[in-house]
């Protein structure tokens, strides 16, 4: 009983996904899959690109400004959908010199709670240690 009660207070870890924003005018990878609630981190190895999301309204919508070399920008994502994204610099929300695409899925139902096995207690031990007892005395005399 008290491991099925840990069980259900146990809470479910978000991911975070990294991009690497350059060298070059790439996001590697330039395509991810990951679950509501999760995060995605670019992390910009050179000076002088964004991320900016096509959309330019709501809460998935984001835009880093540029970023130093080094330095990284995250967006949490709440809602389900494909968000393309581009370098607000290199690229355009319809260009595709420098262009990426977050797909968010809703996250897998959770597995039902496991099944709670009874402790067996030192009686039943006792009992199951003498029937087995008995059953190899009466092996033993039938083969003898």
């Amino acid at each position: 009983m008290i491991v099925a009660m840990l069980l259900l207070v146990v809470p479910a870890f978000a991911a975070t996904i990294t991009v690497n924003v350059g060298p070059g005018l790439v996001f590697s990878p330039s395509s991810v899959s990951i679950t509501t609630g999760d995060t995605v981190q670019w992390h910009f190895n050179e000076f002088g690109h964004t991320t900016t999301s096509n959309a330019t309204s709501g809460t998935d919508a984001w835009n880093s400004g540029v970023v130093a070399s080094g330095g990284n920008f995250t967006h949490t994502f709440s809602n389900t959908g494909d968000f393309p994204y581009y370098c607000a610099v290199h690229s355009s929300a319809s260009g595709s010199a420098m262009n990426g695409t977050v797909h968010v899925a809703a996250p897998l139902p959770p597995p039902p709670p496991a099944a709670v096995v009874p402790a067996l207690n030192g009686t039943l031990l006792v009992v199951l240690a003498g029937i087995l007892m008995v059953i190899g005395v009466f092996v033993i005399t039938r083969r003898g």
